[in-house]
This record gives structure tokens, C-alpha cells and sequence, in this order.
């Protein structure tokens, strides 16, 4: 039994939970929080994503998409590791986002309008984000933990992540400004024509022997800063890429390969899960997450849900 419960309420049928207070300052666990299996499924067939990644124009970054691989098995010749990743946006926020009338040299882009940049506009407001974790599931119809980077490390903060042009043009990319949190994991901002591109541990798979048939990839962020009703528009989102062993670049000179990108979702001052899974069809997905005990146990011995 846990010493510990994550949820008020868990989502699922014939479940519950009693709700116990959680130390704020834990790294593993947040009150309150709570996952919907149905959601974790959905959010990767909805038409859209919850805004547009500003400064993109790309597919992926209007709704979530699939990589080359998801409707196969994982097993391919040399590409034998996974690495999960994230990304913070400004969002475009449509048609709000203009340039300001008082600057006549603002270009159409409105890198300085406070919805595309908020943190040129929004300096105290940061997005803090903890424990990027990565779950497999088996050949033989189990998950299992493969990763969990708890993002605490301060003496190579930027192995975390940096700072990409916002279309990841030439990969042009520097420094981002990272914070550690006392309650654990990281904080930063986004806008001004950057993201911030972050990612976990890049963990490799015995195909063979596991006969991976499915990812889930998932994290937790908040806001942190806010004041009143300042309402930055940061979006976030999870994904996992394929990496090539051998270091050799292929289709089209790549050597790394998308697994899937998650549904983008606004960043509020509430702490809120961000979530991937890689099956094409939600059918498959509703079979491997949710008539899949073994999922959510894998889960509640993760810290993320409880029973």
C-alpha cells in the first residue's frame, strides 16, 4: 500500500482513491494531480493541438503526429535507442498575434507583441517543468519504465536542454536560461523567436528480446511567477525520437527519427501531465492503456497515478 497518494480521484472504472497530503517539495509526486487514461489516449487523435507553436508553419506543429515507424514493429536495423524529448513555444495565438502599432519596424512575425514573446513581457513568469519519463510496452503485453530524468542536476544544466530557433532552421541553437526549482526539476522561458528544446536520458533497446510494441512518454509542468490575470500563452509538448547507434545518417541525411510528437496543451499555474504514446490507431491505444492493467500499475509504481 502507498505511504504516499498522488490523486483525489483517479479516472478509471472501478478505481479510487483516498487523497493524503503530498510534501510540495517532493520530486516524485504533486497532489491533486490527475491522470485520465481516456485523455492520455484521446489527446493523440484530436484534430488539434490547444494552440499553434509560433513562428513554425509546420504540421507537427498544429496537431500531433506519428514518425515513419509507428504503424510497424520497433525493430530496424541500427536505429537501437530511444530518447524522450519536450518542447516550450510562445504560441502564435492566431490573430491576436500583431505586430505593435507603436513600433513601425515590427514585422509581421510580432517577435515583440506579448503574446509571442512572454519573456520579454511576462520577465517573471517561467515554465517549470519536472520528471521527463519514458514507458515501453513489451511483447508480451507489459509496460516497464525504461527512463525517468528527474531534471535536478545542476552541474550540467545544459544537458537538458537549449535554446533552437523556433523553426529548428540550420539548428541553430544557445544557451537557454535554466533554473532549478526547490520542489525539483527545471525552469525556463520561451518567446522572441526561441523555444526551448529539452530532453531525457536516450536509453537503448534490445528489440529483439523485448519486441517493443508501444512508447509512452509523459511529463509534468506548471507556471510559476504568475501575478493577477497575466496570462502568458506558453505551450508545451512531449514526443520521442528513434536514434541511429552508429552515429551514420540516414533518409535524407537524419540520425534520429520520430517516434511521435504529443498534442501541444497551454501551460497554465496548475500542474498538469504531457503526454505521448505511439500506437496508430486508437483502438490499439485503448487496448495497450486502458483494458491494459498493467499499464496503470506500472504507473502507480512509477508515482504517477495510485489505485
Amino acid at each position: 500500500m502507498l505511504a504516499l497518494c498522488l490523486f483525489a480521484q483517479l479516472l478509471i472504472l472501478n478505481s479510487n482513491c483516498t487523497s493524503n497530503p503530498i510534501p510540495q517539495n517532493d520530486p516524485e509526486m504533486i497532489d491533486g494531480l490527475v491522470l485520465s487514461l481516456e485523455d492520455v489516449v484521446n489527446d493523440m487523435f484530436v484534430n488539434s493541438n490547444e494552440g499553434i507553436a509560433h513562428g513554425t508553419g509546420s504540421d507537427w506543429a498544429k496537431k500531433p503526429c506519428f514518425g515513419k515507424y509507428t504503424d510497424q514493429p520497433y525493430a530496424f536495423d541500427n536505429w537501437t535507442e530511444v530518447l524522450t524529448w519536450g518542447q516550450v513555444y510562445a504560441s502564435n495565438h492566431n490573430n491576436e498575434c500583431r505586430p505593435r502599432p507603436d513600433d513601425p519596424n515590427e514585422t509581421k512575425n510580432c517577435v515583440h507583441h506579448e503574446l509571442c514573446s512572454p519573456d520579454k513581457n511576462f520577465p517573471n513568469i517561467r515554465v517549470h517543468i519536472k520528471d521527463l519519463e519514458l514507458y515501453i510496452y513489451k511483447k508480451d503485453n507489459t509496460w516497464e519504465r525504461l527512463d525517468h530524468t528527474a531534471l535536478v542536476d545542476k552541474s550540467h544544466p545544459g544537458q537538458y536542454g537549449h535554446s533552437y530557433v523556433e523553426d529548428f532552421d540550420g539548428d541553430v541553437n544557445k544557451p537557454a536560461d535554466i533554473q532549478f526549482e526547490p520542489e525539483g526539476g527545471i525552469s525556463v522561458q520561451a518567446g522572441s523567436g526561441w523555444n526551448f528544446h529539452f530532453w531525457g536520458n536516450g536509453k537503448k533497446l534490445d528489440y529483439e528480446k523485448l519486441g517493443l510494441k508501444g512508447i509512452f512518454v509523459v511529463c509534468k509542468a506548471r507556471l510559476i511567477g504568475v501575478e493577477g490575470d497575466q496570462d502568458p500563452k506558453y505551450l508545451l509538448n512531449v514526443g520521442a525520437d528513434h536514434i541511429r547507434s552508429d552515429g551514420l545518417k540516414d533518409w535524407g541525411g537524419a540520425s534520429n527519427i520520430s517516434v511521435a510528437l504529443g498534442r501541444f496543451k497551454y501551460v497554465t499555474p496548475e500542474w498538469q501531465y504531457f503526454t505521448m504514446h505511439a500506437f496508430a490507431t486508437k483502438a490499439v491505444a485503448k487496448a495497450a492503456i486502458i483494458d491494459n492493467p498493467s499499464f496503470s500499475n506500472t504507473l502507480l509504481n512509477g508515482g504517477i497515478i495510485c489505485e
